[in-house]
């Protein structure tokens, strides 16, 4: 036997086994609860253990490293002498900072523990999500794993790269995009506005409501609840080396909006739900209590409702967001009218579904001009909330005439009173239960005929 095979097989197999035993130490051993923020220096002690280090790199991924105890990371691997990258789907562009900042690397500020970001084996930048398994969250993200990427990027939702188990755990790995939050939130865990720079023309506008009206429709049609519907959860394929000081003044994200190659995508499955695809979503509700702890912008629980529809309330959700930022601009764009008030209107009945509401700005996109897409787009003085703002006023009457059937009718005397009425102390628990109570009271009578009567007699 050759004695130099022995020399050398011996510390092969052992290096192998120090491997193996550093892959099967990785242990998630903090709370993970969905949707509440939990201890982030004990988060942090897990994700900067050379143990998970040496895990993910053994799966293809170099973490980045932690500056000091603080909530931001950089790259390990550097990418000197490129200023700018563009954009390759699904990694989005990434820039500099311009000459000055070259030597600059794109740092990452992550409030929650919840996610890390890395760089694969080609330095393509990435973020790595810990996902409970058996979750509903688990099962989106891997059925958006899937699918493929082209239907994805059409229909506006961030696509799953890989997705990496561990006992009672997944990490789901995406491409690292940057937030798209209306204003920066002080917890916010991707990046910056997509705001930033300003927008300036009508064209733009009309991109990003295209986008999240795909998105939104595009879950819906898989019985997939978003619940979270909010400015931090939509991100853009862009990002900056210091997006707090370099996004408001430097060009790189409004040349990629201006040529139409900055993409919008909704992520965070955090506390959505999906349905199994039979389940007919329409008859599907939630208790009231479900909407606690989200980013909860529209009424429709404001009178004491028991439960809720949690596909009308995305929508209005969604509706509610788009009003935020471009309501204003109904007088230049005045579809915006007709749609945001089917998208938010109390009427819960009469208000759009997601395909509705994406199917109606596609038929007035396709009538709007040129000279109105390539319109300015002024920046609202004032933020109005989507109830109390008249977006029809201006209008020309004949449009006014035409869309009629759509505007949203007068809260009615009953539901303003109910809304006052849950304002007081302790009503906020106690209308709810009441108003379950004397519903079920009130369908007694009905159920009782039923079993007496049957609607089918047997024969």
């Amino acid at each position: 036997m050759d004695v130099s095979l022995i020399v050398f097989t011996l510390p092969l197999q052992s290096l192998i086994g120090v491997a193996e035993k550093q892959q099967a130490s990785i242990q998630i051993t903090f709370p993970l609860v969905p949707g509440q923020d939990g201890d982030f220096s004990e988060r942090q002690v897990f994700w900067d253990s050379p143990a998970t280090i040496q895990w993910f790199k053994a799966h293809g991924y170099t973490l980045y490293r932690r500056v000091d105890d603080s909530f931001t990371t950089y790259p390990v691997i550097s990418a000197l002498n490129v200023a700018t990258t563009e954009a390759n789907y699904p990694y989005a562009c990434y820039d500099l900072g311009g000459p000055e900042a070259m030597s600059e690397l794109p740092r990452a500020d992550e409030y929650t523990g919840k996610v890390a970001f890395a760089q694969d084996s080609l330095n393509r930048h990435v973020a790595i999500k810990i996902v409970r398994a058996e979750t509903d969250e688990y099962r989106i993200l891997h059925f958006l794993s899937q699918q493929k990427l082209e239907t994805l990027k059409e229909n506006c939702v961030i696509p799953v790269l890989d997705l990496l188990p561990i006992e009672g755990f997944w990490f789901a790995v995406m491409p690292r995009w940057s937030v798209s939050a209306v204003l920066k939130p002080m917890n916010s865990r991707w990046g910056i506005a997509i705001m930033y720079p300003p927008l300036y023309y009508m064209h733009e506008a009309v991109t990003i409501i295209h986008s999240l009206l795909k998105g939104l429709t595009y879950l819906h049609e898989h019985n997939i609840v978003h619940h979270d519907i909010s400015p931090k959860n939509i991100l853009v394929n862009h990002f900056a080396y210091d997006e707090d000081r370099t996004l408001p003044e430097h060009n790189t994200r409004g040349d990629l909006r201006s040529r139409n190659r900055l993409l919008y995508a909704m992520f965070d499955f955090d506390i959505s739900i999906m349905l199994p695809l039979k389940e007919d979503r329409k008859a599907f509700r939630l208790p009231y209590y479900e909407l606690w702890g989200n980013y909860n912008t529209i009424t429709d629980t404001d009178a004491g409702e028991f439960d809720y529809s949690p596909f009308v309330f995305d929508v209005g959700a969604m509706g509610a967001l788009i009003c935020n930022r471009f309501q204003h601009a109904s007088l230049d764009l005045p579809m915006l009218a007709p749609l945001l008030d089917r998208m938010t209107t109390w009427d819960l009945d009469r208000r759009f579904t997601a395909s509705e509401a994406l199917q109606f700005f596609e038929e007035r996109k396709s009538e709007l001009t040129e000279e109105q897409l390539q319109a300015d787009l002024y920046e609202a003085q004032i933020r109005f909330r989507y109830d109390n703002y008249d977006r029809w006023e201006g209008l020309p009457l004949d449009f006014v005439e035409k869309w009629k059937a759509y505007r949203t009718a007068p809260l009615p005397w009953h539901l303003r009173f109910l809304r006052r009425l849950r304002q007081l102390p302790y009503f906020y628990y106690v209308m709810p239960i009441t108003r379950r109570f004397f519903y079920r009271l009130s369908i007694l009578p009905r159920r009782l005929f039923t079993l007496i009567i049957p609607s089918k007699i047997r024969i």
